[in-house]
């Protein structure tokens, strides 16, 4: 099959995905639906988080009409759907899902661009489409319900192609405005210690994001608030019940965490045995320690001057480790798997990571047992791996490049 046949197949099977999900995306907000038929969407949640901000009310805790979905995210996400109120709900629905797209897409693109130049050819035989069809489920789920987490991941790769590309201050506002979209992916900011102007960037932008943006509606102080009570609800809260999912003070409800497609590996613990007795708290926070300490000690070991793969495999990694560690885990927050599945794309440990993912999705009686959070487990584990530096045999002498495995050709000239 000639190289441009295949990139028209491509195109086309990339055109009947938008178009398919597009539509789905819309039905799912109301269009063609039956009057009184319950709607499948998280965006009418951020559309009234949006009324709230507008009223001069803080979004946190408010919950959805219709379904009762709490907002339980920072103010940048109603901000961000102030504009989008005009359109209606089902307009705003579509319009989310072209933003969505717009994002996750030039993310794709601009880490598929910038491993290729900074890999200078090493790469070129690897499948392009191999991490992009890895998280095509949780990726399709995730549009379809107008949720957050494809833009969040978008977001992740272009600040992992434009680290590798050595734009740091590009960078570091790429990773901010994903943690101010959304917290998962927090500890990639660690990927940027070592890179004074990134880390400036970053702080930067998270400021204006987060405080400044709000601040007309909410002023300065009210902007403050709201973010500092996402933190407790959504951080210091969970050290007192790492199971308990609700916000109303002094309560206890652990219906989510016992829901088979939450797939945290806290709330997987939290359905086994372990999780009705007084041991689990202390299991959980100590193993939530040991992951996120392994992960940051992982991601700050990183050199500024390491290979593009080691770059990016320490972002996808800080990205992606909450997913293990928070009490919620479904199945399309992990569309953000998409930046270290590019990092380890090469590894036959993705067929294991492919079945566990496909058993999830197609075997309900096996989600309690967390197949997707043993998976992503799996790429977390292959990820840290990646950090970590070559040995002194395995390093390539510039210029030379391996043409088949054991193999290498000295550089031409």
């Amino acid at each position: 099959m000639s190289a441009p046949f295949h990139r028209r197949v491509e195109l086309a099977v990339v055109l009947v995905a938008f178009v398919y999900l597009g539509w789905q995306t819309a039905y799912r907000a109301g269009l063609s639906r039956e009057p009184g038929k319950v709607t499948h969407t998280d965006v009418f949640t951020f559309l009234e988080g949006a009324d709230a901000l507008a009223s001069g009310t803080s979004p946190f805790g408010l919950r959805e009409r219709e379904h009762g979905y709490p907002y339980v995210y920072p103010p940048l996400p109603a901000v961000v759907f102030l504009p989008l109120r005009g359109l209606g709900r089902v307009g705003a629905a579509i319009a989310w899902y072209l933003i969505s797209c717009g994002v996750f897409a030039a993310g794709v693109v601009s880490l598929r661009r910038a491993l290729d130049q900074g890999d200078q050819g090493e790469h070129r035989d690897d499948h392009p489409w191999l991490p992009l069809l890895l998280v095509a489920l949780p990726l399709a789920s995730g549009l379809e319900r107008g949720q957050l987490n494809p833009a969040l991941a978008g977001l992740v790769a272009l600040g992992a192609a434009a680290l590798v590309k050595k734009r740091e201050a590009l960078s570091g506002a790429a990773l901010a405005a994903s943690v101010a979209l959304k917290a998962t992916p927090v500890l990639a900011l660690a990927a940027l210690v070592r890179r004074p102007r990134a880390t400036a960037a970053a702080a930067l932008a998270l400021v204006f994001l987060l405080v400044l943006l709000p601040a007309p509606f909410l002023g300065l102080r009210g902007s403050v608030q709201a973010n500092l009570a996402f933190a407790d609800q959504m951080g210091l809260r969970y050290l007192h019940d790492p199971a308990s999912a609700t916000l109303t003070e002094g309560v206890r409800d652990y219906a989510v965490s016992e829901r088979e497609k939450n797939q945290s590996l806290l709330a997987v613990m939290h359905r086994t045995r372990l999780g009705t007795t007084s041991a689990y708290r202390p299991v959980a926070l100590v193993l939530a320690l040991i992951i996120i300490g392994g992960t940051l000690a992982l991601i700050v070991s990183i050199p500024k001057d390491a290979d593009p793969r080691r770059l990016v495999a320490g972002v996808g990694l800080g990205a992606s480790v909450l997913l293990v560690v928070a009490p919620i885990a479904w199945h399309w927050h992990h569309v953000v798997l998409y930046v270290p599945l590019v990092a380890i794309q090469r590894s036959r440990w993705l067929v294991l990571f492919a079945a566990l993912e496909v058993l999830h999705f197609a075997w309900k009686d096996a989600q309690p047992f967390g197949p997707l959070a043993l998976g992503t487990l799996l790429v977390l584990v292959l990820c840290g791996v990646c950090t970590r530096p070559k040995r002194v045999g395995d390093t390539k002498v510039p210029g030379e490049r391996t043409t088949v495995e054991g193999e290498r050709s000295p550089a031409e000239g």
